[in-house]
Formats: C-alpha cells, structure tokens, sequence
C-alpha cells in the first residue's frame, strides 16, 4: 500500500466512524421519543 491509498483508507474510515456515531445518536434520540410516547398513552 502506498502512502496516499493508506491516508485515503484512514480517511474513509473517519467518515464512516461519524455516520455510525450519527445514527447511533438518532437511534438513542429515537428510543427516547419512544419511552416519552409510551409515558404519555399510559395517561
């Protein structure tokens, strides 16, 4: 592997590190949605 394909992969993986940071915090804020829903229907 050359030096730029090795800086491209480092790259890549820094960008998928944020996509899954992202969608695990939609999948948390989500969750909390759902909980706050439920409190609610019990009412």
């Amino acid at each position: 592997m050359s030096e730029a394909s090795l800086k491209e992969a480092k790259e890549k993986v820094q960008v998928l590190e944020v996509q899954v940071k992202s969608l695990q915090l939609d999948r948390d804020s989500s969750a909390q949605e759902m909980k706050t829903l439920k409190k609610d229907n019990k009412r």
